[in-house]
């Protein structure tokens, strides 16, 4: 099982860095080659980095290949929201526990 979750973030990882490029073809108007050198300077600034590419995968997944919003914000920083609906979940918890005692 861990292995096909492994597969398919690396299969969701390949499109994101698509996605990226086409976002860097789109709103930069720059070539491939240029956003391959962004990306592995983006990639190397971990976890700074990342907060450049989530803009840029964005654009290029709901501009370039015209998603939703939602989906190319859910495709663009899975973490991101999963860590936001978390924290909402667990402040709500926290604070319907004090309204509760």
């Amino acid at each position: 099982m861990a292995l096909l979750i492994n597969i398919g973030m690396l299969i969701v990882g390949a499109f994101q860095i698509l996605a990226f490029i086409e976002g860097v073809h789109i709103w930069l108007g720059w070539g491939t080659w240029p956003a391959v050198g962004l990306f592995v300077v983006a990639y190397v600034f971990r976890p700074f980095g990342s907060l450049l590419t989530i803009p840029l995968v964005y654009y290029g997944a709901r501009y370039g290949w015209e998603w939703a919003w939602w989906q190319a914000a859910i495709f663009a920083a899975p973490a991101l929201i999963l860590s936001l609906i978390g924290l909402t979940i667990s402040g709500g918890t926290a604070l319907f526990a004090l309204r509760a005692s």
